[in-house]
């Protein structure tokens, strides 16, 4: 149910307020494009670390073309 919008349809193609309650496996969730490129599932902060280290792996050899 949401208050700005009423009931919700299941599947209908509605993306989810913050006033939104109920079965949010009954309403769509956007994934987008990116959500192919998944290869595993790791916790966050596992992805935040490997962003990082390949982060200062790219810096370090910018570093050397400076």
């Amino acid at each position: 149910m949401s208050q700005s919008v009423g009931p919700l349809v299941r599947y209908r193609c509605y993306t989810p307020g913050t006033d939104v309650e109920g079965d949010i496996e009954a309403m769509s969730l956007w994934a987008g494009q990116g959500v192919g490129l998944v290869k595993k599932l790791q916790p966050a902060a596992s992805i935040v670390r490997e962003i990082n280290a390949e982060a200062e792996a790219i810096l370090k050899r910018l570093a050397h073309f400076g």
